[in-house]
């Protein structure tokens, strides 16, 4: 099994962060569609792997709700 190194929880604090902020700036027409869903993903791996310096490869999106 491939085993990955222990996540540095100040990263993961930052891309948190970093993440919950551009959220709110999305609208939810923005994200309709399964193309709205891959463009918003591709968005958050962005910013994930620009906040860690390369090292997030991928995000996971496991909930999304808008209210």
């Amino acid at each position: 099994p491939l085993r990955h190194p222990p996540a540095d929880v100040n990263i993961i604090e930052v891309i948190h962060q970093d993440i919950l902020g551009f959220m709110r700036t999305v609208k939810m027409h923005q994200i309709e569609g399964a193309s709205g869903i891959l463009h918003l993903k591709a968005d958050l791996e962005e910013r994930a792997a620009i906040r860690s310096d390369g090292h997030v490869k991928g995000v996971f999106i496991r909930t999304l709700l808008f209210e």
